[in-house]
């Protein structure tokens, strides 16, 4: 079943998107949380999963005119507030390294290498 229908059926509250430029992926600076994480956040009323992730990742780094592809939910706990969570996961490939936008939600940007431990 597609990310959108899943995401109606099962309230799926949220997306992220991964996205990959020459064998990296962006991470942003949250402002809020003061830690790196993948551009996404909460859905709004009336958007499939797949409108918010692409809604938030213009927002929050300046990419747009992309169409990212579902291609997992993950299932978490949260700690504070305590509950139960879903999240709906996008990725993206670019061609050619996108201008990033730093703003009042993302501080800065970094291009990770995934064999690269933190």
């Amino acid at each position: 079943m597609e990310l959108e229908h899943l995401g109606d059926r099962v309230g799926i509250p949220a997306a992220v998107v991964v996205v990959e430029h020459a064998d990296r992926i962006l991470l942003m600076f949250d402002s809020w949380r003061k830690q790196w994480e993948l551009p996404g956040g909460a859905r709004e009323p009336g958007e499939t999963p797949r409108q918010t992730a692409v809604r938030e990742l213009h927002e929050e780094t300046g990419i747009h005119g992309v169409q990212p592809d579902g291609v997992a939910v993950a299932e978490f706990d949260l700690i504070n507030p305590d509950r139960h969570e879903l999240l709906a996961v996008y990725r993206v490939r670019l061609q050619a390294a996108p201008s990033l936008l730093v703003n009042a939600e993302a501080l800065d940007f970094l291009w990770w290498p995934p064999s690269v431990r933190t």
